[in-house]
């Protein structure tokens, strides 16, 4: 059996309708309570920065900035290289559908437990 403890997915919101990045975004915030680890590369930077817990940005080959989707998204040096000053940071509705799941799917391990 394979047991990951890191996936990396290279450009997985690139040419993917609207739809299919949710679905994305929800197959890999499930990962996460899994326990294995996401490295994702993307020049989709709100589909991706909608999902992650932290991030790092390049620019011009190096790293120009490094921390949460909230810091990036609030970094002035950031927003004046790379996102633009109208960029918008959205939470992605699969990461807390993902949650949601995972709370749902702790409870009913419990209750069998108890049962047992």
């Amino acid at each position: 059996a394979i047991d990951p403890k890191f996936i990396l997915l290279d450009e997985p919101f690139a040419g993917v309708d609207p739809i299919a990045v949710e679905d994305i975004q929800y197959i890999i915030a499930k990962l996460k309570y899994k326990n294995i680890g996401v490295i994702i590369t993307d020049h989709n930077v709100g589909e991706t920065l909608a999902i992650t817990d932290r991030a790092y940005l390049l620019y011009e080959g190096t790293i120009l900035q490094q921390g949460t989707p909230e810091a990036l998204a609030a970094d002035e040096d950031v927003r004046t290289k790379y996102l633009g000053a109208g960029f918008v940071l959205k939470r992605s509705v699969s990461v807390e559908r993902a949650a949601a799941d995972h709370e749902k799917e702790l409870a009913a391990q419990s209750q069998k437990a108890e049962v047992k």
